[in-house]
C-alpha cells in the first residue's frame, strides 16, 4: 500500500497503533510478573487486559475504514521492554524496581495517549465518525490508566523517600 494521501497515512497509522497495543500488553504481562509489589502485579495485569480491548477497538476500526489491521512492529514499546530489562541487570531493590516499572508503564501511556490524538485529529477530518468514536474511547481510558498509574508511582516514591 502506498502512504500517498491523508487516507492511507490515516491507515497506516492506525496500522502500527494496532502493533503497539498488542506489543504494550505483552510489555505489561512482564511487568505484573517482575513486580514485587502484589497491588502493583494487579493494576498491570488490568493494564494488559485493557490494552487488548483497546486493540480490538482499532482492529473494528481498520475494518470500519475497508482494511484489516497491519502487520508493523512496534519499536517504541520495544525500546521500553529493553530498558526495563537492561535496568534490572542492575539488581535494583524490590521496592526501586517497582517504581522504575510504573516509569516505563507511564512513558508508555504517554506515547499511546499521542499516537490516540493524532489519529483522533485525522479521524475527524477524514470523516470517519465510527473510526473516531472508538478512537476517543480509547483515549479516555488511557488518559484515566494514566492517572491511575501516576498515583501509584507517587505513592511508590513516598514509601522509597520515607526511607531516605
Amino acid at each position: 500500500m502506498a502512504v500517498d494521501g491523508p487516507r492511507p497515512l490515516f491507515v497506516y497509522q492506525l496500522g502500527v497503533t494496532y502493533a503497539t497495543e498488542l506489543g504494550s500488553a505483552s510489555m505489561f504481562e512482564l511487568l505484573a510478573r517482575r513486580v514485587r509489589d502484589p497491588g502493583l502485579a494487579e493494576l498491570f495485569r488490568q493494564q494488559e487486559q485493557s490494552k487488548r480491548c483497546q486493540a480490538d477497538n482499532l482492529a473494528e476500526c481498520v475494518e470500519s475504514v475497508g482494511r484489516s489491521p497491519l502487520q508493523s512492529t512496534a519499536p517504541s514499546e520495544q525500546g521500553l521492554r529493553e530498558r526495563f530489562e537492561n535496568f534490572t541487570q542492575m539488581q535494583p531493590s524490590p521496592e526501586v524496581l517497582d517504581m522504575w516499572a510504573l516509569g516505563v508503564a507511564i512513558r508508555s501511556k504517554h506515547l499511546a495517549i499521542l499516537n490516540y490524538q493524532e489519529l483522533a485529529e485525522l479521524a475527524e477530518l477524514l470523516g470517519e465518525s465510527t473510526c473516531l468514536e472508538r478512537l476517543r474511547s480509547n483515549l479516555q481510558t488511557k488518559e484515566a490508566n494514566l492517572a491511575r498509574l501516576e498515583e501509584q508511582r507517587a505513592a511508590a516514591r513516598n514509601r522509597i523517600f520515607a526511607v531516605v
